[in-house]
């Protein structure tokens, strides 16, 4: 068993030569003659667990050198031999904490002996209980982090089973739509064979054709939404992919009179989906033109982030959303939009995320928003076929 320590400071060598003669073998002794000797020895050996001092010594009296050991080994036991009785300064230190014992001049050899082992205990039980302490705290940290785990999983399961429900009533409301929605389409086409040169019918059968295929694109998204996405992932060029997005929106951007902005850093060929891609982004891009009253200005922008990471960044000067708006725009069925089922944010984040990809919001009501896309540099799409709802 490894011998504890303990510092002995008397400005008597006689007295020195005799504690290390009597403690050698049962302790690692070490001796000063003065309390900065006992200093400097205490800042080579610290932490020792016994510190024991004569009172009165020149330049440093012991127990001042005791509060100054409490800098350097804190958790000593402090411990002070006097023959003098100079007992209100010793009793002032012991109520301070700064020394846990005296003992009087001539020492006895034997109770000198149980004091320091005593004394070596009750440092040995403190060191024991300080470490179980830490042990306790690092439990209950570990406890707590699984803790948080645990709920992060269960509410994913949760929310996961919930949209998969969300996903089959979206499915099966949507296939109930379609053949009625496809009945009323035939029927509104042989109407106008009929009545094409009645234009008072025309109009009012043409404006029901607009209502129905708004009612199918409400479908489309249901089925979209609860589908099993499949993914196709190739080298794509991100430039073209935007291109050809403004490209067929551009009627929109004029009605608006909007002006378009682009920036395309140099980030080479990407692996996604670019159906899916073009999707997400199309309608991120029509939902920028949506918000914008005219003479709205709509920026693109792709960037390397760094080595790992591109940036696909959509900002608009358009209404800005609410706080509530940007924590709920990606819910199921949440819109705020006149028409619209409110699933078009929701299959974008589902894209996003089979990318690997993350979303980042910025809006402020009245000066716009900012979309960034964040998707790996270097996509392995090991294991990713399809996400379901």
């Amino acid at each position: 068993m490894e011998k504890q320590t303990i510092l002995y400071v008397d400005d008597d060598q006689e007295n020195l030569r005799a504690f290390r003669r009597l403690f050698r073998k049962h302790y690692d002794v070490l001796i000063a003659e003065s309390g900065a000797e006992g200093l400097q020895l205490l800042e080579a050996h610290a932490p020792i667990p016994v510190i024991i001092t004569d009172q009165r010594m020149p330049e440093m009296t012991g127990i001042e050198f005791l509060e100054q050991s409490i800098r350097i080994s804190p958790h000593s036991v402090r411990m002070i031999i006097t023959g003098f009785t100079d007992v209100q300064a010793l009793i002032d230190s012991i109520n301070t904490g700064s020394v846990y014992r005296y003992i009087t001049k001539p020492w006895d050899e034997q109770d000198l002996y149980v004091t320091i082992k005593r004394a070596v205990e009750n440092y040995e039980l403190k060191a024991h209980n300080a470490q179980l302490l830490i042990d306790l705290q690092r439990q209950n940290e570990a406890l707590e982090q699984s803790y948080r785990q645990l709920r992060e999983t269960q509410d994913k399961l949760i929310e996961s089973e919930k949209m998969a429900s969300i996903g089959r009533l979206a499915s099966r409301i949507a296939h109930e739509l379609r053949n009625p929605i496809q009945g009323i389409r035939m029927g509104i086409e042989w109407l106008q064979q009929d009545l094409q040169h009645d234009q008072r019918f025309t109009t009012t059968l043409q404006h029901i054709d607009q209502e129905i295929l708004a009612v199918n694109t409400i479908v489309q998204d249901l089925l979209e939404y609860a589908r099993d996405m499949k993914f196709e992932y190739t080298e794509t060029d991100l430039y073209s992919l935007l291109d050809g997005i403004l490209f067929n929106l551009s009627d929109k951007l004029s009605e608006r009179h909007l002006t378009v902005r682009t920036h395309y850093d140099d980030v080479g060929m990407v692996v996604v989906d670019g159906i899916r891609l073009r999707q997400a982004l199309l309608n991120l891009v029509q939902n920028a033109i949506e918000a914008m009253p005219e003479n709205g200005t709509l920026t693109l922008s792709v960037t390397l982030q760094d080595e790992q990471q591109i940036a696909i960044i959509i900002q608009d000067t358009g209404c800005g959303m609410s706080q509530e708006q940007q924590q709920r725009i990606f819910e199921p069925f949440y819109t705020t939009k006149d028409k619209g089922v409110g699933l078009g944010m929701s299959i974008v984040h589902k894209i996003i995320e089979a990318h690997g990809g993350q979303i980042q919001l910025e809006s402020q009501q009245g000066q716009g928003t900012r979309v960034t896309l964040l998707l790996p540099k270097h996509f392995s799409p090991k294991g990713i076929k399809s996400l379901t709802p």
